[in-house]
């Protein structure tokens, strides 16, 4: 049996939120316009310690694979400026 959902509440549900988020964006923008540089260093500072950590150290092969594709990259990069300088 399949439980219905009524409409008007999600709606309703969803105004809230959006108003929320709305709510919530000022604060944040209330609150970066009145930080100071070096505050706003460390948040940034903060953000990408945390996504560094989150991004673990490719190991050997990762990087291998990685510098193959880049020299790929850079060996097609080549031929194509080549072309493009020789057909003017």
């Amino acid at each position: 049996m399949a439980l219905k959902i009524d409409k008007e509440l999600y709606k309703q549900a969803q105004e809230y939120y959006r108003q929320w988020n709305e709510e919530k964006a000022e604060a944040r923008a209330a609150a970066t316009a009145s930080s100071t540089p070096a505050e706003l260093w460390r948040q940034y500072e903060t953000l990408w310690k945390f996504g560094w950590r989150l991004c673990p150290e490719p190991d050997g092969w990762a990087w291998q694979q990685k510098a193959e594709a880049l020299d790929l990259y850079y060996q097609r990069i080549q031929r194509l400026e080549a072309w493009r300088h020789n057909r003017g």
